[in-house]
């Protein structure tokens, strides 16, 4: 038998004891001594991680910047961030192996995975941040608050465009998706019928191709106003139809355009002609935004959409409500509204349903240059 050196029992000693030392390290509560914890489950992955990821970092920057004029160190938020992939069961899963670490913040997105988690979020007592657009997703929803843009912002472009060009016949084209279905039955056909407004309406299916019957259909429509309501990919294959059939002319088309950075710069030409709705991001303060962007560049290596200025907002928002009162609340973010020094407009919140009911969005156009301007009919 073998006889055993004291000094290879000393060291394997040693190592165990470090490899036990490590396993209870990582086992222990890495938020001991943060204030606030702040869950997020959204897509990391696939198309909408698009929207997701740059909101991501830019709440998480907010919050930073927030803390930083307040002379508090970042560590007094923590943040546990999940890739759903849009996937309403992962977003479940996910739930699961967060439930018991009482976050004061939670943030869902996409739309149907906000829904499908209400059920359970409702229960709890934090404050539910919604990443999703649907005009009416959190009516009836005791612990959400909306800060950030939505579809409810949209509404009041579209009709004051028909206002403005003072149309009697509407021919709207809209992505067959519920957000878009709602924010028009529910909101824009109701005001249009009230104010004696003909209208036609023709929802098409994302997958759908044969764009010159429906040129047909509005041509033989003949309307004073053209609106779209359309993903990036809608309005790429749209636009240039239009032009191509001569039913666009006089800037007496309107587009929703939320998903911009989609559209390959050299591509959006085919917007030129056309109003459209856009975050105010893209037009207002530039000079101060050069500088944000240069920042934001800097943490994360990429270029800031107007969904990380967005994103931004909301985590300064958050910020304050901790910084003002000791905790976070929907109640006592909303608090901090009115706030006008945000980077996408007035932030101001229906305070029945804490939604946001200002800024966001504002109507534009492409001049010669390709730059997005102000839309200012005379």
């Amino acid at each position: 038998m073998k006889k055993l050196n004291w000094k290879s029992i000393v060291g394997w000693g040693i190592v165990v004891i470090l490899v036990g030392l490590a396993v209870y390290v990582n086992s222990q509560d890495k938020t001991v001594g943060v204030k606030v914890k702040v869950a997020i489950n959204t897509p990391l992955t696939g198309l909408a991680a698009t929207y997701h990821v740059p909101w991501n970092n830019g709440f998480k920057m907010g919050v930073r910047d927030e803390l930083h004029i307040n002379n508090l160190p970042e560590d007094t938020f923590f943040f546990d961030i999940k890739d759903n992939q849009g996937q309403t069961q992962n977003a479940f899963t996910i739930w699961q192996t967060q439930e018991n670490k009482k976050f004061d913040v939670y943030i869902s997105g996409t739309s149907h995975i906000t829904e499908a988690l209400r059920s359970i979020l409702d229960k709890e007592d934090l404050a539910h941040l919604p990443v999703a657009w649907d005009a009416d997703l959190i009516k009836e929803c005791p612990n959400c608050i909306r800060l950030g843009i939505n579809f409810n912002l949209e509404t009041p472009l579209f009709l004051n465009f028909v206002d403005k060009k003072q149309a009697k016949k509407v021919f709207i084209v809209i992505h067959d998706i519920p957000a878009y279905l709602n924010l028009f039955g529910n909101q824009i056909y109701p005001v249009l019928k009230e104010r004696n407004i003909d209208f036609k309406t023709e929802a098409v299916d994302l997958k759908f191709k044969d764009y010159r019957i429906l040129m047909e259909k509005i041509r033989r429509y003949n309307p004073d106003v053209i609106l779209l309501a359309m993903y990036d990919v809608g309005l790429q294959a749209v636009a240039p139809m239009l032009k191509e059939y001569g039913l666009t002319h006089d800037y007496n088309t309107y587009a929703g355009a939320d998903f911009l950075e989609l559209i390959p710069k050299n591509e959006l030409k085919t917007l030129q002609g056309f109003v459209f709705t856009a975050p105010i991001y893209y037009v207002l303060n530039k000079e101060k935004n050069a500088k944000w962007e240069e920042e934001y560049q800097k943490a994360y290596r990429t270029k800031p959409t107007y969904m990380s200025a967005d994103g931004y907002d909301v985590g300064r928002l958050t910020a304050r409500a901790y910084i003002h009162s000791g905790k976070i609340t929907p109640e006592t973010i909303m608090a901090e509204t009115p706030a006008d020094d945000m980077m996408n407009g007035r932030i101001e919140l229906n305070k029945k349903w804490k939604d946001r009911v200002t800024g966001g969005y504002t109507s534009v156009i492409l001049n010669d240059n390709g730059d997005f301007v102000e839309w200012k009919e005379d």
